[in-house]
Formats: C-alpha cells, sequence, structure tokens
C-alpha cells in the first residue's frame, strides 16, 4: 500500500519530518496510527475500509435490514454507512410501506 502524506507532522521512521505530498509505501493493511489523521491511500482499492483496523466499517444498509434491523437505525452504533442517503432513505420508506400494508385490515371474502 502507498500513503500521500496530506498534513505536516510525520516523521520517517529515522525522525527526519517527512514533507506533504510524499508517497510512502506502508507494508499490511492497516495505516499506522501516526500516518491515520496525515494521509490518503494512493493506488488502492479503498472502497468500504477502515485504515484504522484494517476491518470493513460495517455492513450497507441492505444488509442491515435483511436480519430484520430498522433501516431508520443504520448505520450500526460506532460504524460508518457504507451506503448512499439516497439507498437509506429508500430502505426507511420500503419499510414504512411494509409496515403499513400490515396494519391494513383485511378484506372478506
Amino acid at each position: 500500500m502507498k500513503l500521500k502524506i496530506t498534513k505536516p507532522g510525520y516523521h520517517d521512521k529515522d525522525g527526519k519530518p517527512v514533507e506533504v505530498g510524499t508517497i510512502v509505501p506502508v507494508s499490511g493493511d492497516r495505516i499506522p496510527a501516526s500516518l491515520l489523521n496525515k494521509c490518503e491511500v494512493v493506488g488502492e482499492d479503498t472502497e468500504g475500509k477502515d485504515w484504522a483496523t484494517g476491518q470493513n466499517p460495517g455492513p450497507t444498509v441492505e444488509e442491515y435490514v435483511a436480519p430484520g434491523y430498522r433501516a431508520e437505525n443504520y448505520p450500526p452504533q460506532g460504524y460508518q454507512p457504507r451506503s448512499t442517503p439516497e439507498e437509506i432513505a429508500a430502505a426507511i420508506e420500503a419499510q414504512k410501506a411494509a409496515d403499513d400494508a400490515a396494519k391494513k385490515p383485511k378484506a372478506k371474502a
């Protein structure tokens, strides 16, 4: 993985300051804490990645509601959303429509 330094204050392993705009290589799939807020990933697939932990940040709204969770509570506490605001709004509306349909009395035959 390669990182581009975007803020001053990062020092290399020898303690020398690294200039903003410098590309630095990092091994593994985690960004060191000393770099976390001072860089951006370049040349890597970054979608859905939490670089502090090396883990994905959580489910999409579709994945979240599949087991029965309410879309209006998305994203789960402590996670960043992976779905767009439009996808979240659509999931909320779909659940509301399903709730309304379930509340309507059934016609007698």
